[in-house]
């Protein structure tokens, strides 16, 4: 970790200081925020300025126990002979001359630090020194306590600007965080420790110097990530406590009750006769309401004030705390619909006594609100109450919801089904398959499980929830048609219940998206999710995850990237909230998937390794993400990450379904791309496609005949993506479709135009390698202005891309009398490779490779290869 954290988040601020600084009519500034908030630092860099404009500056450390001295803090600022007999007044016009005489010409810049703790007399100098603007002041005070009178009109008065330092954003968290630990860091960790510091940098780094010290703050596959609890260091609890100050019993009895239970509605604090603390509390600033609606909540000012109290109060207190909670939330009237669940949970904690039924149906709600590891210690203690099968099935589908799916199916797998009913049989089947299928890449077993559930069916509903999960199963073996054949015939039947007409959406939605009917898919997502809030009882966790995750890839491959990737982002920042990761990971992927589309590949990588992170190799998504990372990277032709990409997503491939075998060649097909290999490309390009075509998935097939035209070689592909692109819906196959015959055609006009339609969807890759290949239609044609522009937009459009280095943009920088076989030999040749290393990759003889390589020297007027990187223009890796 750097030593020196940057400043991060505070480019405004410093603006303004530099501004104040440079104005001749300005006296000062005073910087107000909470503790914590970095005001101090903004002051340092305000003095660091000052020195490099040649200032004379001086710092005012204002402490405590200077402030029972008059004079205290400012004592180095007095003249030398100065005593403190010396008549106040008298003092404060000597020391002002004296530190005016001292500066000379220069201008004297005097910063102030903890302005609320000076002595009046400290105070009254600091406003002699900007009133009579014998110095520019730069005073940091915290907010929500009292200053001195002096200090508080030299705003109020307007002597000096006043300027409220702000918390932190989340993504000026994330910023930081990476600075400061030199490597990306896993969002959730990020978001806790927002949540937790409220965006206050020296809490921040209070809490990041005690992780990395007690080794919960670790780095795995470049990733930070947090290990356990966030605790505060002994350094931060002072902080926190000197910020609470002394509370009576009453108070921090108060105090404590937020810490452990939360936010409470004020009318349970009313009834509880806690409103006089509660007022009490408020005018300390260490609580605050909140409206919501129709109700009134009350939550600790700050999260580390509940941390630091929680981390100080001993086990019995602990127990007697949630027994205070539950009992009174349990007495009061008119209780909220989600208290029960809290209720039941502080009973537990306490160690009360809690019957079965009243967590069986706690745990139902906390699984229904996805508030998993509540739902987790709920069913787990009716389970050691004998809860038996309602138990054990609440308990594994909280065990999914944490995607924990080895212990969620030791659990399913050791329920006894002798004497339970065929439907809950069935159900406890679904669950069980599903986790087997998704949760642990077992087919084969799931498909036992089903096959045992059928054989045993005498009710059509049963045999009609087994065909569901078998379709489903059908479509992530590759079979498009025939998986949306038989959820089709499911949804025709009336009979059909609601939870196995959910499993049927979900997967019409998965089927119809891959098939490119983009449209439908969205339709049936928003259908199943209409009736999802209806179904309590789905068969698995996934339900509603999966078809917002549907609908957000159904958006991307119709073109809407705008509405696909602020869905994206609802669902991460929900999934956040639940700390749910399974959700964080669908939707990580799926901003990867759209950041990656809109030419933002860097981002992309942050997204796709945050999601890869998150899943094992037998999660049956983990292909598609690395499938993504590894054409993000290779997009800016990192070839080394690329590999180690593909090699991951190879391995996890093993374990995956047949659905994503099309996208792992497509992968593929950019790592040739990244290492030179055009020819190689092509042929993996129409192998994706070909490979697709024949399992009905024409988004697949689409995108691959696509890169081919990408890779130059859309006269071979032109007319099947014609074809393909006549059955797809949405924007986007139709600009691919326009693009493949205007590339074919060598047209540099409707070139151009696809690349606007591009830049329309918000595709900027896209836009950038179709006005490179409209740039060089217009230079065959010997029409050089027209080239230019089109060469221009290209280079622009790169510029919003993160590093983009795809092959259709090197004819930006090749050599004009180079074609295109020339050249993808003379970019393997300059990355290092020799004439029979070229020759096995391109399939063709050593002679002709030297042959062409010779031809290539002579056009550029080279002597030989070694001249080849600097000719061409490239920046290349070097090629194993």
């Amino acid at each position: 970790m750097t030593q020196n954290w940057p400043l991060v988040g505070r480019r405004r601020e410093l603006s303004l200081i530099d501004e104040a600084l440079n104005s001749p009519t300005s006296q000062g500034l005073m910087l107000a925020g909470p503790i914590g908030t970095g005001r101090t630092r903004l002051a340092q860099e305000a003095v660091s300025l000052a020195k490099a404009m040649g200032a004379v500056t001086h710092v005012v450390h204002a402490t405590s126990a200077a402030a029972t001295f008059p004079f205290g803090a400012v004592a180095h600022l007095l003249p030398p002979a100065s005593s403190s007999a010396v008549d106040p007044a008298r003092l404060l016009h000597e020391t002002v001359r004296h530190l005016v005489s001292n500066a000379g010409t220069h201008r004297i810049v005097l910063a102030v630090d903890d302005a609320h703790r000076l002595d009046e007399m400290s105070a009254t100098l600091i406003h002699q020194l900007a009133a009579t603007r014998s110095a520019f002041v730069v005073v940091s005070a915290c907010t929500g306590t009292l200053v001195p009178e002096p200090i508080f009109s030299l705003w109020k008065d307007q002597l000096i600007a006043r300027l409220d330092v702000p918390r932190l954003t989340r993504d000026e968290t994330d910023e930081l965080l990476t600075a400061a630990l030199g490597g990306q860091v896993d969002g959730s960790t990020v978001h806790q420790l927002w949540k937790l510091t409220l965006g206050h940098p020296l809490f921040l780094r209070e809490l990041v110097e005690g992780g990395l010290g007690s080794k919960v703050l670790q780095q795995s596959e470049e990733i930070w990530r947090w290990h356990g609890p966030v605790t505060a260091s002994g350094r931060l609890v002072e902080l926190i406590e000197a910020r609470m100050g002394w509370l009576d019993r009453s108070e921090h009895m108060l105090m404590e009750m937020l810490s452990f239970g939360g936010d409470i509605g004020v009318e349970v604090l009313n009834h509880a006769g806690a409103g006089a603390q509660l007022a009490a509390l408020e005018r300390k600033g260490l609580v605050v309401s909140e409206r919501l609606s129709r109700r009134v909540d009350v939550r600790l000012a700050h999260p580390l004030y509940g941390e630091v109290i929680r981390t100080q109060t001993p086990a019995r207190r602990v127990r007697d705390v949630h027994r205070l909670l539950a009992d009174v939330l349990a007495a009061t009237p008119a209780r909220r619909a989600d208290d029960r669940p809290r209720i039941i949970g502080w009973r537990l904690e306490a160690g009360l006594a809690t019957d079965v039924r009243s967590l069986l149906e706690a745990a139902d709600r906390a699984i229904e609100a996805r508030r998993y590891p509540l739902a987790q210690r709920l069913a787990q203690s009716a389970v050691e109450r004998g809860g038996e099968f309602p138990a054990l099935h609440q308990l594994g589908r909280a065990l999914i919801g944490l995607g924990r799916y080895r212990e969620a199916e030791l659990v399913l797998a050791g329920i006894p089904t002798e004497d339970l009913a065929e439907n809950i049989r069935a159900h406890l089947a679904a669950t069980r398959a599903t986790n087997l299928y998704w949760g642990l890449g077992q087919h084969s077993d799931a498909e036992a499980v089903l096959s045992d559930t059928e054989q045993a069916a005498s009710q059509r509903s049963t045999s009609d929830e087994v065909a569901t999960i078998r379709a489903t199963f059908r479509l992530h073996q590759g079979d498009c048609a025939g998986g949306l054949a038989a959820v089709e015939r499911i949804l025709d039947r009336q009979e059909a219940g609601d939870g196995t007409i959910l499993q049927a959406l979900i997967a019409r939605t998965q089927a119809l998206s891959t098939m490119g009917r983009t449209n439908q898919a969205i339709a049936t997502a928003e259908r199943g999710l209409e009736l999802e809030r209806h179904v309590a009882h789905a068969a698995s966790p996934w339900g509603h995850v999966q078809l917002e995750a549907g609908r957000c890839g159904a958006y991307a491959y119709a073109g809407r990237l705008g509405a696909a990737e602020a869905l994206a982002h609802q669902g991460y920042q929900l999934s956040l909230d639940q700390d749910w990761e399974m959700a964080r990971s669908l939707f990580a992927t799926c901003l990867g998937h759209v950041n990656r589309m809109r030419g933002l590949l860097r981002s992309a990588q942050r997204w796709l390794r945050e999601a890869a992170a998150l899943e094992t190799d037998e999660n049956l998504f983990r292909p598609v993400i690395l499938a993504n990372l590894v054409m993000a990277t290779a997009g800016t032709g990192d070839l080394p990450a690329a590999k180690a990409a593909q090699s991951a997503a190879e391995r996890a491939l093993l374990h995956s379904s047949r659905l994503y075998e099309a996208v792992a060649v497509i992968a593929r097909t950019w790592v040739a791309a990244a290492a030179g290999e055009t020819s190689r490309a092509v042929e993996l390009a129409l192998e994706a496609a070909e490979l697709a075509r024949s399992r009905g998935q024409a988004h697949f097939e689409i995108i691959a005949l696509h890169d081919a035209v990408r890779l130059e070689e859309a006269r071979t592909v032109v007319d099947a993506l014609e074809h393909a692109g006549s059955v797809a819906e949405g924007i986007l196959p139709p600009a691919y479709v326009a693009h493949g015959r205007a590339a074919a055609d060598g047209d540099g006009a409707a070139l151009d135009q696809v690349a606007e339609t591009f830049i329309g969807i918000g595709a900027n890759l896209l836009a950038a390698e179709a006005a490179a290949q409209a740039f060089r239609a217009y230079r065959a044609a010997g029409q050089a202005g027209k080239a230019l522009a089109a060469a221009t937009r290209a280079r622009s459009w790169v510029q919003q891309c993160e590093g983009a280095n795809t092959p259709a943009l090197a004819v930006l920088d090749e050599p004009e009398s180079l074609t295109p076989r020339e050249a993808e030999l003379a970019r393997l040749a300059a990355a290092g490779l020799t004439s029979r290393a070229i020759a096995e990759r391109l399939v063709i003889s050593v002679r002709t490779v030297d042959n062409i390589l010779h031809g290539v020297y002579t056009k550029l007027g080279i002597a030989g290869r070694r001249e080849l990187p600097r000719s061409i223009g490239l920046i290349v890796s070097r090629v194993r």
